[in-house]
């Protein structure tokens, strides 16, 4: 009787309310963000010129603001034996590789790369979509080492860490600093710090 109870209430309140799938990203919501997303990438394509450009503008406003929001869209969940797709899981290489990946010359670099870490945060390595935003994420952070610290500079110990830990993760991370990395040493001594912690972690979850 007490299961009955429960599942009834589960249905009332999914009923009044959106409800959250299991990684905490609403579903509706999340819906909603797919089909601009879709929207915008085929408008950027079609126009021209500054019609383009605003199309542009209005896809990074709808890109993922999290992991989680991205994994949701490009990745993937496995469950048992089954592979759930994103609902985007099929376009991401044209949608981050293509599109995502130049939009720093149409958006202000500031915010650009504020939504590259704020993804970045409690991340982790995922073959095929992830993975591709992880490498433009790694290309993009070499090319204004300067700006990244200056981001990351005002956040907690913890998630730069975990910056630098979805940075650096993968089935087979490097065995040290990457020379184009090093300069990080110079600009901030803190942030270089939590780099090579970030970088311990990953090494020990995959050696």
């Amino acid at each position: 009787m007490k299961q009955l109870i429960v599942f009834f209430l589960v249905i009332i309140i999914c009923s009044g309310v959106s409800c959250a799938n299991k990684n905490g990203v609403n579903d509706d919501t999340l819906k909603t963000k797919v089909e601009s997303l879709k929207k915008y990438y085929a408008m950027s394509i079609d126009l021209k010129g500054e019609s383009s450009n605003t199309a542009k503008k209005m896809f990074f406003n709808e890109f993922p603001d999290s992991f989680s929001e991205l994994k949701e869209i490009y990745g993937y969940d496995e469950e048992k034996d089954t592979l759930i797709l994103g609902y985007l899981y099929d376009s991401s290489f044209q949608h981050i590789y293509k599109l995502f990946r130049e939009l720093d010359t149409v958006i202000e670099k500031k915010d650009y790369y504020k939504k590259l870490i704020f993804i970045s945060k409690d991340g982790y390595w995922q073959s095929d979509g992830v993975a591709i935003f992880q490498r433009v994420l790694q290309d993009k952070i070499k090319e204004n080492l300067k700006l990244t610290c200056s981001l990351l500079s005002p956040m907690s110990d913890s998630e730069i860490i975990s910056f630098w830990y979805f940075y650096f993760d993968g089935p087979s991370p490097v065995e040290k600093v990457p020379e184009d990395l090093e300069e990080v040493k110079q600009i901030n001594k803190r942030i270089y710090n939590l780099l090579n912690e970030g970088l311990k972690k990953v090494q020990n979850h995959w050696l």
